[in-house]
């Protein structure tokens, strides 16, 4: 399934999460989380075993003749294979992380992902004192469900977390800046991301943290489509990319477009 939505050779076991490549298709290595490694970002592990697979993550994916698309332009492309699962009544996640800016950049990096498998709620918190002994008061806290074949861009200055609220394992692949900062002190400080994604009787709720000092609820959302930007529903993000890499030249400076890309979802 991994490979139909996302047009790569690529296949996945179920039971594991792992990923295998096929007609040539290379990656520089994966990693792995467990449920104990991410002890203090879940709001509790309480009675769970801390040896659970979480999620995998797999970097740099590309067919070699696609390597000067990719590496000359600071560019990759990478897959997260989250497990299905809850800790304590809440799902399954990865980390969470804010983005920092390149040299002489105003804004922060934002970066793409396109759910290749499942359901992915991403939580996105925008606060632009998040680097500063101000932050932990986001402006605005929203958890957008993105389906298989959908994308969503994570805007600058917007701590995010990827959450499986399918039954199954879900995965997401990401087109991002090699050198951009990835931060994740802001979010270990406070125990995780602004609101937890929680499995209900009727299906995900959230549970906003207590560590941070919000004026609003968390609300869902659902992401909307750019296709000048690279983001149109059902065409997979890599064939986008290779067919026009310019498509995508505003992950290196998102100034022109910040506006319009805080804009590209909407509440449910």
């Amino acid at each position: 399934m991994i490979g139909a939505v996302s047009g790569l050779p690529i296949s996945i076991d179920e039971a594991t999460g792992e990923l295998s490549f096929y007609d040539g298709l290379l990656c520089d290595g994966d990693s792995m989380k467990t449920l104990g490694q991410m002890e203090g970002l879940f709001r509790s592990i309480e009675g769970e075993d801390p040896d659970t697979l979480v999620y995998r993550a797999y970097r740099n994916i590309r067919f070699p003749e696609h390597e000067d698309l990719w590496v000359p332009r600071n560019m990759r492309y990478d897959i997260t294979v989250v497990m299905p699962g809850a800790s304590c009544g809440e799902y399954f996640k990865t980390s969470g992380h804010y983005h920092g800016a390149g040299p002489g950049q105003a804004l922060p990096y934002p970066e793409v992902y396109e759910v290749v498998k499942g359901s992915i709620a991403f939580v996105l918190q925008y606060d632009p004192l998040f680097d500063t002994p101000d932050e932990g008061a986001p402006d605005d806290v929203r958890a957008v469900v993105v389906h298989e074949g959908e994308s969503i861009i994570i805007p600058a200055f917007a701590g995010h977390g990827s959450i499986n609220v399918a039954d199954e394992v879900s995965a997401f692949s990401n087109i991002a800046v090699v050198s951009c900062p990835v931060l994740y002190d802001a979010v270990k400080a406070r125990h995780g991301l602004a609101t937890y994604v929680m499995k209900g009787a009727e299906g995900p709720e959230l549970v906003a943290n207590d560590a941070y000092e919000l004026e609003g609820e968390p609300r869902f959302a659902r992401p909307l489509e750019a296709p000048d930007l690279g983001i149109a529903f059902g065409k997979p993000c890599y064939g986008t990319y290779v067919e026009d890499p310019t498509r995508y030249s505003w992950l290196l400076d998102c100034e022109p477009y910040d506006e319009r890309i805080v804009g590209l979802t909407e509440l449910i």
